[in-house]
């Protein structure tokens, strides 16, 4: 084992939180899409895809920031991650790595979301809204089409 640290990891360490930046979050979204999914090649194939558009239209600037700080702190692998970056951009793999990470964060969000209104409304709906919705499943109709 050489000891070195790879873009993934070097970037699951530094700070980088998605609601402070500027980027395209339906760019984000089919990354966070492909994770969803669960295909590993699909994403990869997503995230080398997405990242040179992600990285020119905002993501650049904050990443070599967070890696500037990162290098700054003696993270391993932040010395060298912040040269690939600033050689390579949007191509290099510690800007995979960032926007796959950004992608997964928002993958998280995106079902805790989900999670917390399918809760808030098992709670909120009425017995009726249930009956209704029971009624619609099994191929009951209601009285009101009923009179028609």
């Amino acid at each position: 084992m050489t000891g070195r640290v790879g873009p993934d990891e070097v970037a699951a360490r530094f700070d980088l939180d998605l609601d402070d930046l500027a980027i395209c979050l339906a760019c984000l979204s089919f990354v966070a899409f492909a994770i969803d999914d669960g295909d590993e090649q699909e994403i990869r194939r997503t995230t080398a895809r997405m990242t040179p558009d992600i990285w020119t239209e905002g993501l650049a600037l904050p990443a070599r920031l967070a890696l500037e700080r990162a290098r700054a702190l003696g993270a391993p692998g932040a010395d060298g991650a912040l040269r690939e970056a600033e050689l390579f951009g949007g191509e290099s793999a510690i800007a995979r790595a960032i926007v796959r990470r950004l992608g997964a964060e928002l993958s998280a969000r995106v079902a805790e979301s989900s999670r917390r209104l399918r809760r808030e409304n098992s709670r909120t709906s009425s017995p009726e809204c249930s009956d209704v919705r029971n009624r619609s499943h099994t191929g009951s109709t209601s009285k009101t089409s009923q009179r028609s």
